[in-house]
C-alpha cells in the first residue's frame, strides 16, 4: 500500500506500461476487494507500520490509491498517464 503510494509519486506511470507488464508476466489485476471491503483491518495494519518518517495519514493514502487504482479495478484500458500534480489520470494524446 505505502509502496504503491510512494512509487506513484516518484516515477512516470502509464496504463499501457502496467497492462504490458501484466500481459508479459501472465498476471491479472484483481478487484482489490480486500482493500475496499476490509478497511478497518487494512487501517490497523497500516497504523502498525513503524519507523516510516513522514508517513501520510491512512485516509490520504486510501483516497490517493482509490484514484490511482481505478482504471485497473474497472479494467479501463484507455491509454492514460498518472499526473502526480493533480493526483489523477490524464488521457495520453
Amino acid at each position: 500500500m505505502i509502496d504503491v503510494y510512494a512509487l506513484a509519486h516518484c516515477v512516470r506511470v502509464t496504463t499501457p506500461e502496467i497492462y504490458g507488464v501484466l500481459e508479459m508476466k501472465s498476471r491479472e489485476v484483481g478487484a482489490f476487494s480486500e482493500f475496499f471491503s476490509r478497511r478497518r483491518e487494512v487501517e490497523h495494519a497500516y497504523e502498525m507500520l513503524r519507523g516510516i518518517e513522514g508517513k501520510p495519514g491512512f485516509d490520504e493514502v486510501c483516497a490517493y490509491l482509490d484514484r490511482f487504482l481505478s482504471p485497473f479495478v474497472q479494467k479501463d484500458e484507455i491509454p492514460r498517464v498518472w499526473n502526480t500534480g493533480t493526483s489523477k489520470w490524464d488521457d495520453i494524446l
